[in-house]
């Protein structure tokens, strides 16, 4: 049997003190991300509501790509057959009442 080597894990790299991100998520995702920071964790928003709230055209919060973008893990929960977006306290919240 090979014998494995393990390797620590590499120091994150910064960048004028901030961690470098070798990959940033799109802008309309950074955008949706910070809003959803900024809101209340006790809302929840329809994609079609974010969407207008955001100023963007509601597609692009309909695809996949955009719900498994690792940047919004957390941000996003389907239920029902209905996608609702929060803050990751209220997507949460959301989940452990729609488990009861």
């Amino acid at each position: 049997m090979p014998r494995q080597i393990f390797q620590p894990e590499p120091k994150p790299l910064k960048l004028n003190g901030k961690p470098l991100r070798l990959r940033q998520p799109p802008p309309t995702i950074q955008r949706l991300c910070q809003f959803l920071d900024a809101a209340a964790a006790d809302d929840l928003f329809s994609g079609s509501e974010l969407a207008g709230r955001l100023k963007i055209h509601p597609q692009p919060l309909k695809t996949r790509n955009v719900w498994d973008d690792p940047a919004l893990k957390g941000y996003s929960a389907r239920i029902g057959g209905v996608r609702y977006w929060g803050n990751p306290a209220a997507i949460a919240e959301l989940l452990r009442q729609s488990s009861l």
